[in-house]
């Protein structure tokens, strides 16, 4: 729904589910079916994890710009109109933008939401080499991931990667400092 509520309206969804069973899978067709929606489209594939995943909608995405989204996440309603404007009025391959960290406290014992920022680095290359600077929430090109796909071997710090291939091949990174979405962080 979220995705349905953005304020950028040309968009198609590329679901892609990372093997769930049979009855799960017919659930989700069921109710895809209703929306009645041709902008949704769903694939599913055999479990591979999410690095396989995102190579998947990547490759069948058709798009000029790629949104990558986790099914427990939240896009706000602006983040498609905002980020697309990045990239046509700036020339970007990769647009990262702030966003929102739900996780649970421990120590207050509910929800908490705490606004990460995202900043331009002037020595992204030197950063990368110690951590990752930027939120793993990010929209790039078609044609930069399809360049550098993801790494399946990295299937834990894949968006890491993502950064340091794009940074060290020269792909121009722009940074909104605006919390354009929603992510939840789980213990584990």
């Amino acid at each position: 729904e979220s995705i349905r509520n953005q304020t950028y309206k040309n968009w198609t969804l590329v679901i892609v589910d990372d093997g769930s069973d049979e009855r799960h899978r017919a659930v989700t067709e069921t109710r895809l079916s209703m929306l009645n929606d041709p902008r949704i489209q769903y694939g599913w594939l055999p479990h591979k994890g999410v690095v396989a995943a995102r190579n998947h909608g990547n490759a069948v995405a058709q798009g000029k710009y790629i949104f990558a989204q986790d099914a427990d996440d939240l896009s706000l309603p602006n983040r498609l109109e905002a980020c697309v404007w990045e990239f046509e009025n700036n020339e970007m391959d990769v647009v990262c933008h702030g966003l929102y960290e739900n996780y649970w406290n421990e120590n207050m014992q509910c929800i908490s939401r705490r606004y990460i920022p995202v900043h331009p680095h002037p020595n992204l290359k030197e950063d990368l080499k110690t951590h990752q600077p930027l939120p793993g929430a990010c929209a790039y090109t078609k044609e930069i991931v399809t360049r550098f796909p993801f790494r399946e071997e990295t299937q834990h710090a894949y968006d890491w990667a993502m950064f340091v291939d794009f940074a060290y091949n020269g792909a121009i990174i722009g940074c909104i400092n605006e919390g354009l979405y929603e992510y939840v962080r789980h213990s584990d």
